[in-house]
Order: structure tokens, then C-alpha cells, then sequence
């Protein structure tokens, strides 16, 4: 497999236990990096990590203390012997409540036949949940960059659809499917036109895009749907959306075997339309409005409840922080707790009885324009919490979920335009 290769040393205090597995990166403030070097240091009242003895020993994280700063730059080569792989240099993680992480490339080990470590880990705040060490992989990248298409999960592999391939200005119909028991993609049948912001969802063992941009702006958007059948790899067209409510940039869930389309756009302006669709019967049913208009949001379905989390109005930063939540039996919408770094462009998914979110645009601190965020939602204490930072910070793309794993193909580095080809997986270890 084409992996982030990391491997982590014992996290100190017992805080919790982190993995030794090499074929990934844990997003735990107080993960280790590489092995043969030091990590960089924890709180205020911890050092920095030692220097491996052989190049192949594990170097020690830096603690962590409540109100301690970030980690600093720590950490050596591998000693000689032939070590396997280098120690990781650290530099300074996302500091939360004290946290400090490590972070950074690694360094190739010194003395005879020593190769060089893998990629240095990105450390974000939080650390281990009781849930599981948050953590992403990388993973075989995409046949060509991708962004604002369309994602969704359907038997066991993960559907990219349309988007642009290039510039804004290129549109594709090319839909590709990843398979994450061989690392590897594969192309399917094409999409029936051009098409960006696709409003995707995988139901009744079909992919579902209802509604999209037609043409290479963020203005044309249809009412049009279209169902993918795996068995005959065909495109069929299938009920439209109600009458005047065309749009992309929608966000979707799926919930008792229903596919619901959340907020969205068109003609440059965002909507607060809702609609959910019935395959069995091929019809859409109306429901009640979002309070606010919203797009390029996440959703997920959480105990028979939609949760909308993230997304703006009419622009990359017109941020819209509130989280929402709608009880189908009531068909009704209740205001829950805001997302603590508000963003349009993320992706999400459920895992367990939570939303993760990652990514998205308008950053001003960064040059990028990206959020490396990673953040969680939890309904139950209708809470978010940040847990760590994406390995590779991206927008414009989708998740798809699939057995308590959350892919993320494509997507742009950059605000605005900017396809890459990057693909990874989170997890809870």
C-alpha cells in the first residue's frame, strides 16, 4: 500500500496507549514520532524527547500539562548499527488546553545500511478519546486531481463523481471507484454530463445524485437526478427535485433508507430548501426549511436525527457557525451547539454516534486558504471538540464511510481552485 509510514513510541503519563502499527499516523497530541529520534516536547514542564541508542529504539514524547505551550523542535537522527529508519524532527503542534504535539519530517537514520524514516506525523490537540486514538493514513492517490465533486460509499468501495479536474473551468463526467482492501481505483461508467457540487448519497444499494452544477462556474444548477447501479454499471435518470428548488453544494444524509438534500445553491446564492427522497417510490417530499440558509455543509444521521454542522452563505467566508438538528417524526429543526472554527467546504461522517468534519476554506491565518481542522461532534453532550489536524489540509471534496472508517478522496490544497490527487483515511484506533 502507498502509506504514511510513522511508527510511535509509549505516550508517557498514561494518558492513554498509543498503537506501534508503521502503516500510520496518530493525530493525539501526545503521539510520538518516528522511530530512532525524539519527539518534540509536551507542556511546560516536560523535556524534550531523548535521542534513540540504536537508531531502531523508540523516542519518548514530550508530556503534557495543563496550560503548557505547544511542542518545540526536538528530536535527532537515528544512531548508526544499521537502523531502519530515522528519528522524526518535531516541531510545534496545535496547543488546547495545554496540549502540545508533535510534528514534522523525518530524518533518514545514520551508520551503515540505515534507510530513511517515514513522513513525520502531524500531531494535532486532543489525544486519545475514549473512543479510540484519532488517526489518518494515507493512501494510493487519486488517477488525477479532483475537486467539488461528488463522493458517497457503496459496497464496500468509495464513488468519486464528476468535479473539476483542473482549473475551474474544467469539468468532468469521469466517475472512479476505490477499493480499500487493494489500495487501488478503478474506473465505472461515466456520469451523463459535466458536472460539479454534486448532491451525492448512496441508497437502496444505488448512488444518488440529486441536483448539481451543469457548467464550469457556481451558477447553473439543476433539479436533475441520476442513480448509479453497480450490478450494470449504468446512470438512470430518476424523479427531480421538486419544482424550483435546483441547487448544489447541498449537504446529504441518509437515514431508514431515505436520502435527505439539506440547504445548498444556485445562481450564486445559497438556499435553505430541503427535500428527502423515497427510491423505492421515486418521489421527493418537502420538508421544512433549514432556519438559515446553508451550503457546502456536512451532515450526518445520528440516532433517527439529522445533524448539519458547518457551511456558509453566498460566499468562501461568510461562515455559518451553528450546528442544527432535524427530527424527522417532528419535522422540525432545533439550534445546537456551534462549531468552534466555523468553515464552508469541509467534509464529514459519522462514526459510532458522532460527526467528524475535516478540512474546509477561508482560512485567513494560513496561506493556503485551508483549515487544517479536524473536529468532532457529539450529540449526546452536544458538544464539538477539535482532535487533530488533517495530514494534508483540503476542501471541496466529500467522505465516504465505511466500516467505522472515513475516507477522503481529493479535493483542493488551496481556497478557490486548486485539484490535487491526495487521498487518506481516519479511524479511531
Amino acid at each position: 500500500m502507498n502509506v504514511t509510514r510513522v511508527s510511535f513510541a509509549t505516550c508517557l503519563f498514561a494518558l492513554a496507549a498509543c498503537s506501534s502499527s508503521s502503516d500510520k499516523t496518530s493525530l493525539g497530541a501526545h503521539a510520538a514520532a518516528g522511530t530512532g529520534g525524539g519527539a518534540g516536547a509536551g507542556g511546560t514542564t516536560s523535556a524534550a524527547g531523548k535521542e534513540g541508542n540504536t537508531g531502531a529504539s523508540n523516542g519518548m514524547t514530550g508530556g503534557v500539562s495543563n496550560g503548557g505551550s505547544a511542542g518545540r523542535t526536538s528530536g535527532g537522527a537515528g544512531a548508526p548499527n544499521g537502523a531502519s529508519s530515522g528519528g522524526a524532527g518535531g516541531t510545534a503542534g496545535t496547543t488546547v488546553s495545554g496540549s502540545g504535539g508533535s510534528s514534522g519530517g523525518a530524518v533518514a537514520g545514520a551508520g551503515g545500511g540505515a534507510t530513511a524514516g517515514g513522513p513525520g506525523e502531524r500531531a494535532g490537540a486532543g489525544g486519545a478519546t475514549s473512543d479510540g486514538t484519532p488517526t489518518e493514513m494515507a493512501l494510493a492517490k487519486l488517477p488525477a486531481a479532483r475537486q467539488e465533486h461528488s463522493v458517497a460509499a457503496l459496497n464496500g468501495e468509495v464513488y468519486v463523481i464528476g468535479g473539476y479536474s483542473g482549473g475551474a473551468t474544467t469539468v468532468t463526467d469521469s466517475v472512479i471507484a476505490y477499493d480499500p482492501a487493494k489500495d487501488s481505483w478503478r474506473s465505472v461508467a461515466s456520469f451523463p454530463g459535466p458536472l460539479n457540487h454534486g448532491n451525492a448519497g448512496a441508497v437502496n444499494g444505488e448512488i444518488v445524485v440529486a441536483g448539481f452544477y451543469t457548467n464550469g462556474g457556481m451558477s447553473t444548477a439543476t433539479t436533475q437526478v441520476f442513480a448509479y447501479d453497480p450490478m450494470s454499471d449504468q446512470w438512470n435518470e430518476k424523479a427531480p427535485l421538486p419544482m424550483n428548488t435546483e441547487r448544489a453544494a447541498a449537504c446529504v444524509a441518509v437515514e431508514s433508507g431515505l436520502m435527505y438534500v439539506i440547504g445548498g445553491a444556485h445562481d450564486g446564492m445559497s438556499v435553505d430548501n430541503v427535500a428527502r427522497y423515497d427510491p423505492v417510490a421515486d418521489a421527493w417530499q418537502e420538508l421544512a426549511a433549514l432556519p438559515e440558509r446553508r451550503e457546502h455543509c456536512a451532515a450526518g444521521a445520528i440516532g433517527g436525527i439529522i445533524y448539519v454542522g458547518g457551511g456558509r452563505v453566498d460566499g468562501i467566508t461568510n461562515f455559518e457557525p451553528k450546528t442544527w438538528a432535524y427530527d424527522p417524526a417532528k419535522d422540525a429543526w432545533t439550534e445546537m451547539a456551534d462549531l468552534p472554527t466555523p468553515r464552508g467546504g469541509l467534509a464529514g461522517g459519522v462514526i459510532g454516534q458522532k460527526l467528524y468534519v475535516f478540512g474546509g476554506e477561508g482560512n485567513a491565518n494560513a496561506s493556503t486558504g485551508v483549515f487544517p481542522n479536524i473536529d468532532v461532534y457529539d450529540p449526546a453532550a452536544d458538544r464539538w471538540e477539535t482532535i487533530g489536524q488533517m495530514l494534508v489540509p483540503r476542501h471541496g471534496y466529500g467522505a465516504g464511510v465505511i466500516d467505522g472508517k472515513i475516507y477522503l478522496p481529493g479535493g483542493a490544497t488551496h481556497e478557490g481552485a486548486g485539484a490535487s490527487d491526495e487521498n487518506s483515511v481516519f479511524y479511531l484506533e
